[in-house]
């Protein structure tokens, strides 16, 4: 009997668990509506909204995730809600039509280094206490659209958390709320020119809109153009680039040679960055720098064809990175971000981040002029401290062609160019200490926890000294005189480009 009762228990649990699903993190999708009735819907399925406390109406076609979604059936209850991406197809007009409550407001916006300021005041004028009822933790949002009121270009509430639930605040008589918000508009890469601003108030029944104000916007950029040093060309040079949403997956991006058509000379290169990139051998593409453009081309069907194509420009950010933003139609969008002397460091390629890893140039087959005293450049100096007690990982690469990259405990921690006659003032010193003369290997009978440093030249001069700290056999003074030569250069080099 004890067996039977929980055999039906045992299947009770399973159909209720059938009918009653609760997502443990969060769930992705649009609100939709069909006839009078609102869904969330998402890549494999439509669910109904449950909710008799928050109107879906304002969020119509926006993407939402919610939090710990409950799902009944085809029925949809949340509690928590986040906006991730807006509705820019629901004009102002539309939102205005609604019936709104009749609220004393104050709406102002400004302009101030780089950022758009709004403060919206709501006043009550009278004698009796005023209570407002608001359906969600969402009280107020300060939307930017376009000069036309079609479409939405920016609004607060966009990547916030939101809880659902009555709330209640009581505004006494001749006080008011305040609430304030600002907008980076630089860091959204908006065209110039003006823009539509107003706020929404979002009491019960139907809310409220202040009134709507236009503004003028023009960002303080300077522009450049694109330079061959933003993707450094030469056989054998190669970039590894880590995917942003999978840490164990790369892609290698590298030159593999070179090819003569027309009389013009082209580096083949395999993976490169762009729509077209197709992960498998043998996808190489000819291209070159054309100065006369201002563009690296690719040649394809006999003729040269720009390799960045469409409307874009090129700024420079606080990290000394030149950033490519290309125009879709309806805002701009960072697509790359470059460093001279090294490439492509970031890219967004078909949905898909890639971050640069780590980086190899040849410099043997590098282009760039040095001029009549610097003729014999060619080395790629390497200094690389790992291990010891307290553990290193410390990788400092220096190239003739007049880029430097510092990588710690795997990650590029700094990347740019360098004064190429301070560098050959470098390999004299170095020479002149007697590296040259040194052995390959100090360190045989290492200590525990050594730390390991080796020094490898590469070029007209090759030379590879490995050392590890150890009690008996030990490098000359020299050898220490050495690395702190290449380590101060490194960092008065760094210094210098950050000023």
């Amino acid at each position: 009997m004890f067996r039977l009762w929980g055999n039906r228990f045992f299947l009770f649990l399973i159909i209720f668990f059938n009918f009653v699903y609760v997502f443990s993190n969060s769930l992705i999708g649009k609100i939709e509506k069909v006839g009078n009735v609102y869904f969330f819907v998402t890549e494999s399925k439509r669910y109904e909204i449950g909710l008799d406390k928050w109107s879906p109406k304002k969020y119509l076609n926006c993407r939402i995730e919610l939090k710990d979604p409950k799902i009944v059936g085809n029925t949809i209850t949340f509690d928590k809600y986040k906006i991730l991406g807006g509705n820019n197809d629901a004009s102002y007009w539309e939102i205005l039509s609604q019936k709104l409550k009749k609220v004393d407001f104050d709406f102002n916006v400004y302009l101030d280094n780089n950022y758009l300021y709004f403060s919206l005041l709501v006043i009550n004028k009278s004698e009796t206490p005023v209570r407002f009822k608001f359906p969600s933790s969402e009280e107020v949002d300060f939307v930017v659209m376009d000069s036309n009121l079609k479409n939405t270009i920016w609004r607060w509430s966009w990547g916030k958390n939101f809880k659902i639930g009555y709330k209640s605040e009581v505004l006494l008589p001749h006080n008011q709320l305040k609430y304030y918000a600002r907008w980076n508009y630089v860091r959204s890469y908006i065209e110039d020119g003006e823009y539509k601003v107003f706020a929404e108030f979002h009491s019960l029944p139907h809310g409220k809109i202040s009134e709507v104000k236009s503004i003028i916007i023009k960002t303080p950029t300077k522009f450049f153009n694109m330079d061959e040093d933003f993707i450094p060309l030469s056989v054998g040079s190669t970039w590894k680039y880590l995917e942003k949403d999978d840490n164990q997956k790369f892609l290698e991006m590298k030159v593999t040679g070179t090819a003569t058509f027309s009389g013009k000379k082209y580096f083949t290169v395999e993976n490169f960055l762009d729509e077209n990139i197709i992960k498998s051998k043998g996808n190489s593409r000819f291209l070159r720098f054309d100065p006369n453009i201002k563009n690296f081309v690719e040649f394809k069907d006999g003729k040269d064809i720009p390799l960045f194509k469409g409307r874009f420009k090129i700024i420079k950010n606080n990290k000394g990175e030149y950033n490519f933003l290309q125009f879709t139609g309806r805002k701009w969008v960072l697509k790359y971000s470059f460093r001279k002397g090294i490439g492509i460091v970031k890219a967004k390629v078909n949905g898909n981040s890639f971050i640069l890893n780590r980086v190899n140039f040849n410099i043997n087959e590098s282009d760039t002029k040095l001029g009549d005293n610097f003729s014999d450049i060619d080395e790629n100096l390497i200094l690389i401290e790992k291990g010891g007690f307290q553990k290193k990982d410390i990788l400092c690469s220096i190239w003739g062609n007049g880029s430097i990259v510092i990588v710690k405990k795997g990650k590029i921690v700094y990347q740019g160019p360098i004064d190429k006659k301070k560098f050959y003032s470098l390999l004299k010193k170095i020479y002149n200490a007697g590296f040259l003369e040194l052995r390959n290997f100090y360190g045989k009978d290492a200590v525990y926890y050594p730390l390991t440093i080796k020094i490898e030249l590469k070029g007209k001069n090759n030379k590879v000294v490995v050392v590890k700290t150890s009690e008996k056999d030990k490098p000359p003074i020299s050898f220490w005189d050495i690395v702190d030569l290449i380590n101060n250069f490194a960092n008065r080099e760094r210094k210098a480009y950050e000023k």
